[in-house]
């Protein structure tokens, strides 16, 4: 018996027996092919989506071409000025995330040299 979705493209074993934990990577990851949900929490969702990419280290570039195809796989997608606008957003966030993270990384350096 093939334990599978309606429309699914996975036609392999059974897996229903299979236990598996959500991550916050795996669920990124199922987002790219699911989409971001329903719509109301879209634009919150794909803004967790880029940040969760951003923060594990994935480039701006391959995050932009990720955060697109979540956002085609949604059935009620963002249109593209709502997305970019979004996207550009959770750039410059992460770029001050990261200049902070930066500034905090060099002061404790200094510190320690002083000591």
């Amino acid at each position: 018996m093939i334990n599978k979705k309606a429309g699914s493209a996975y036609s392999g074993p059974d897996t229903a027996n299979i236990k598996t934990e959500k991550t916050a990577t795996s669920t990124l990851f199922e987002q790219i092919v699911n989409g971001l949900g329903e719509t109301g929490g879209r634009n919150n969702a794909l803004t967790s989506f880029i940040g969760g990419l951003m923060f594990r280290g994935v480039g701006v570039e391959e995050t932009y071409k990720l955060a697109k195809i979540a956002n085609e796989s949604t059935s009620r997608s963002l249109d593209a000025k709502e997305f970019d606008r979004t996207f550009e957003s959770m750039v410059k966030k992460e770029i001050r995330r990261r200049e902070l993270a930066d500034g905090i990384s060099r002061a404790t350096q200094r510190n320690a040299k002083n000591q």
